[in-house]
């Protein structure tokens, strides 16, 4: 059973497929998950605190090195846990500057400038977790884009400053076709037609 094969399948599964796992495999796809939903319950925790929590668990009996490899494989397979954990984060700040926030006004030995103070800061760490500082980036009109205009030029200095034009251009198309010896036959020269 090759790690990759188990992968595609787990991938195929989550894409509607019906896909039978062996024994050893559904083991495997048991495991990923069981990290899949420590992290996801506790998505501060490092990769070493999550290696602890497996080690100790009696139900995933696998070695101290297997275990560093499931938990390296979880991202790749299931996505990133950090980019959804940043919101989470954000959620949790929020949710503790309320409670500090709903504690500064329930506490009634706190006085008026202090009380304010605190509701305050508490508010000031809302405003900058949640960039409220900061104005909506402004959706741009899909009438206001134009294609570039290019314009058509034989002057390869274009390109590159370095690059010069050919002077002696048939004799070199000449001395390539003998290079690489191209038949003759195969070669089709484009005409220009003139408007009549």
């Amino acid at each position: 059973m090759s790690r990759q094969s188990i992968i595609d399948k787990i991938r195929r599964s989550y894409s509607g497929e019906t896909v039978e796992f062996s024994p050893d495999e559904h083991e495997v796809k048991e495991r990923y998950f069981k990290i899949f939903t420590i992290k996801c319950e506790n998505p501060t925790y490092t990769d070493k605190q999550v290696h602890k929590i497996l080690t100790d668990d009696l139900d995933y009996d696998v070695s101290y090195k297997q275990t560093w490899r499931d938990i390296a494989l979880i991202e790749p397979l299931l996505g990133s846990i950090k980019k959804a954990s940043k919101d989470w984060i954000r959620y949790f700040i929020v949710e503790s500057c309320k409670e500090a926030i709903q504690l500064a006004k329930d506490d009634p030995e706190a006085s008026g400038p202090s009380k304010a103070k605190s509701i305050a800061l508490a508010n000031n760490v809302i405003g900058k977790y949640c960039q409220l500082d900061k104005d909506d980036p402004e959706l741009f009109d899909p009438d206001e884009i134009y294609p570039q205009a290019f314009e058509p030029t034989t002057d390869p200095s274009v390109i590159h400053p370095n690059f010069k034009a050919l002077k002696n251009r048939n004799q070199v198309v000449e001395k390539l076709k003998k290079k690489y010896k191209v038949e003759e036959e195969l070669i089709v020269d484009a005409h220009i037609l003139e408007d009549e």
